[in-house]
């Protein structure tokens, strides 16, 4: 768990630094890399205290009603509407 930890925070500095690169600007220093790294831990460490798990769960269900509402729903209103309309001519 440490090492999946410690590549994931390994993998977005490298991400970002690459980003910087492209965009001309200056990579982050040492101390700036260690300052993400402690952020992101500390991050972790509170939701993980909130408990993430159902933090998603509660956001995929959102996204799902979300959904439901915006493609769902009208395609099964309109959509269906608009096949009898113009399949009776």
């Amino acid at each position: 768990m440490i090492e999946t930890s410690t590549g994931i925070i390994h993998a977005l500095i490298e991400r970002v630094n690459a980003g910087l690169k492209e965009m001309g600007k200056p990579e982050f220093t040492p101390r700036q890399n260690a300052l993400i790294t402690v952020i992101v831990l500390i991050l972790a460490t509170v939701f993980a205290k909130i408990g993430i798990i159902d933090l998603i769960a509660k956001g995929y269900t959102a996204m799902a009603y979300g959904m439901i509402i915006v493609y769902a729903l009208p395609l099964v209103t309109v959509g269906l509407y608009k096949v009898v309309k113009n399949g009776s001519k």
